[in-house]
């Protein structure tokens, strides 16, 4: 009889739904998706993807094509509605929220904070609007974690590597992303078994914990190099500013 791994068995009663952006730029009070991703992850089985190119309505900088590749062209031809993006990924989060499903990302935090400033704008009301509450999990912050004196960086292709998942196809796409996460997630699992003991309902709050242990951590550093510190913020949505629209 073939022994049950700790990713399966932590599987086995759960519900995953993988999320991820690409984006017009870097500042989530003012950056909207020009793509986004969903994979839903059921009880051990890959269930549901769904990618969707995004018309944003405003000119996408160079220096994010050249991340992503979604030009204005791709985005006029091909993307839907930024309102209409915005409302189904605002329906899936919190749906995720309301079901007890948890919500994985890379750097999800950021994720997370695009969306919920751009339905509060274009939609009326976010994420923290309607209270989003969902149990969510991020394997960068899994990943300081638990590998915190690894040398080199941490973006999801290093992760990849880390954790010998593999990156057949290019990284960067949204749907290939979530999926390259969710697998990401899954190899931690039987690396760390330790992770599997943690209550769902405990992973909002032990990812701001580490996040905050690593933070302060990188801030000595930062400090002995006499830069500033960086800001402690709320996770995983961050709280709101005054953003300024085109």
């Amino acid at each position: 009889m073939q022994e049950v791994t700790p990713s399966e068995k932590w599987s086995s009663d759960k519900v995953v739904l993988v999320f991820d952006l690409e984006t017009t730029g870097v500042d989530v009070e003012d950056d909207v998706p020009v793509s986004f991703s969903l994979v839903q992850y059921a009880y051990g089985r890959l269930v549901f993807e769904s990618h969707q190119i995004i018309n944003p309505g405003r000119p996408i900088p160079a220096e994010s094509v050249a991340i992503h590749h979604i030009t204005d062209d791709i985005a006029r031809s091909f993307g839907i509605p930024l309102t209409s993006a915005l409302t189904q990924l605002r329906e899936a989060l919190m749906n995720a929220s309301e079901l007890g499903w948890v919500v994985l990302g890379m750097n999800v935090s950021f994720d997370l904070t695009v969306v919920d400033r751009a339905c509060s704008h274009y939609l009326g009301r976010g994420l923290l609007d309607l209270h989003y509450a969902a149990a969510t999990l991020d394997v960068l912050i899994l990943d300081r974690h638990l590998d915190r004196f690894r040398k080199g960086k941490r973006r999801l292709i290093d992760l990849a590597a880390a954790y010998n998942v593999s990156t057949a196809e290019a990284l960067h796409n949204s749907l290939v992303d979530s999926k390259v996460t969710l697998q990401v997630l899954l190899a931690m699992l039987d690396k760390y078994p330790e992770l599997t003991e943690i209550p769902s309902a405990n992973y909002s709050s032990s990812m701001f914990t580490y996040h905050e242990e690593w933070l302060q951590s990188f801030n000595k550093w930062r400090l002995s190099k006499g830069e500033e510190p960086l800001p402690s913020k709320v996770w995983p949505i961050d709280s709101k500013d005054d953003p300024v629209w085109d």
